[in-house]
Parts: C-alpha cells; structure tokens; sequence
C-alpha cells in the first residue's frame, strides 16, 4: 500500500513541477527528472526545452528548417 502511496506522491509532485518550467528552471528540473527516472517530467521538460529554442531562434532560420 505505501508503495502506491508514494508512486502517487511521485507523479503529483511531476504534475506540479511541469507546471513551474521556465526557462531559468528547465535544465536542472531535466537533470532532476532524468536523475530520478521522473518520465513525464523528463518528457515534459525536453519539450519544454525544444519549444523555447525555436521561440529563440532567429525566423528566416526557422523557415529555413521548416522549407528542407
């Protein structure tokens, strides 16, 4: 029973974390996700991450890459 008790801990506490990425916060959140085997957390914050260097780049960069 505490097994399940702490797997639910464990997912609330991913739940709220991918809440609070930004981008001061995601590298070490996806550190922590990996280090601790958190996958939804570990996905979210990937996806975090490619979206906010999209949002960085340059756009004829990003037309470039869209148009190959």
């Amino acid at each position: 029973m505490l097994q399940y008790a702490l797997e639910r801990l464990k997912a609330m506490c991913e739940e709220a974390l991918c809440l609070s990425l930004s981008v001061d916060t995601a590298s070490e959140i996806l550190t922590l996700a990996d280090l601790h085997s958190a996958d939804q957390l570990k996905s979210h914050a990937v996806d975090f991450v490619n979206r906010s260097a999209v949002l960085q780049m340059p756009i004829s960069f990003v037309i470039h890459y869209i148009e190959v």
